[in-house]
């Protein structure tokens, strides 16, 4: 089974963590690919290290800190979407040509991921690992029940790392689509 998996940072924060977890418990079942919009950096660097196959495309993410100038940041916003969009619609093309059977967002902050499927077809599972506003103040850039949709609508399977963000998003995501997934431990500690 081949799986892309999109990345939202290029240096070792949790979620990336919690990724390399996820393909080195995986390695034996899966061929991984990660999509990321870094092309250096810490986590870049481990993923080297384990030959996973990486792809660079430009991308930004849909949310982020609120700011004070709103018609800068409009703007801002508007261009950001129209390059996920066309970034989109290209990586629509390279997964298709790779087999890619299933594509796996590890953030909830950026929607590349969902779009890749959209253009493609192929099924997509959105990983939440954050509250957004609550624990790193940030926001969707556009309005936020239009985001929720889009998340319910372009996902097959939307996963949660605790009740707590399960319990955010429930009201959002058809349940049953939603589920919990604590970040587990590696074979290694057992």
């Amino acid at each position: 089974m081949n799986v892309l998996y999109i990345s939202h940072e290029r240096n070792l924060g949790g979620a990336s963590r919690s990724l390399l977890g996820i393909i080195d418990e995986l390695k034996e079942n899966i061929n991984a690919f990660v999509l990321t919009n870094a092309k250096s950096g810490d986590f870049l660097d481990e993923l080297k290290k384990r030959k996973v196959n990486i792809i660079y495309s430009k991308y930004y993410w849909w949310m982020s800190y609120k700011a004070n100038n709103i018609i800068k940041i409009f703007i801002k916003y508007r261009i950001h979407y129209f390059i996920n969009y066309i970034s989109a619609l290209r990586l629509s093309f390279i997964v298709k040509k790779l087999n890619i059977d299933i594509i796996h967002s590890n953030t909830s902050v950026i929607d590349i991921g969902a779009l890749v499927s959209k253009f493609s077809g192929i099924p997509h599972i959105w990983h939440i690992r954050e509250f957004g506003k609550e624990d790193h103040n940030i926001y969707f850039n556009f309005n936020s029940n239009k985001c929720f949709n889009f998340m319910n609508k372009q996902s097959s399977k939307v996963i949660a790392i605790s009740k707590a963000i399960y319990n955010k998003y429930e009201n959002y995501i058809d349940r049953d689509k939603l589920c919990i997934v604590y970040n587990g431990i590696p074979k290694s500690c057992l």
